[in-house]
């Protein structure tokens, strides 16, 4: 019997296609170079055998894989330096709940958090969720 193999594109199979006879046959699955383009999350699909001689026996087996989120760096820095603290700096997977908190020091006054120059909060306790990237906030104080 002929048999072929249709596999998502993620997977790959050892023996896509040949002849199966009396003795087994044992094909491997991979995870290739095309599973890099996927988001996190689990990605499911089928895998389907398929009899090319005569379509008796046709089956399919589902493949999940899981696929966890990136970590990037956020650093948070105080502007001017001497007239407030910032914490919430880490490492953090993209898509998470990240908060970042603002402390003037003495008579000063928080302003707002900006990022690449452009203002993203004027709330002291700032939460945002972890963009696919390494990430500097400023918290500007006067």
């Amino acid at each position: 019997m002929k048999y072929s193999i249709t596999t998502p594109s993620w997977l790959t199979a050892s023996s896509a296609s040949g002849t199966v006879t009396t003795t087994a046959k044992s094909i491997t699955f991979t995870v290739n170079s095309s599973a890099r383009s996927l988001g996190p999350g689990t990605h499911t699909n089928n895998i389907a055998f398929n009899n090319t001689t005569n379509s008796q026996g046709n089956t399919t087996r589902v493949a999940t894989l899981v696929v966890n989120p990136k970590d990037y760096r956020l650093a948070v820095s105080a502007s001017p330096t001497a007239d407030g603290t910032v914490t919430g700096a880490g490492t953090f997977a993209e898509g998470s709940s990240v908060t970042v908190t603002a402390t003037p020091n003495g008579s000063h006054s928080f302003v707002n958090w900006t990022q690449n120059a452009k203002v993203v909060s004027t709330s002291a306790s700032y939460t945002f969720t972890m963009p696919s990237a390494s990430t500097t906030l400023t918290a500007h104080f006067k």
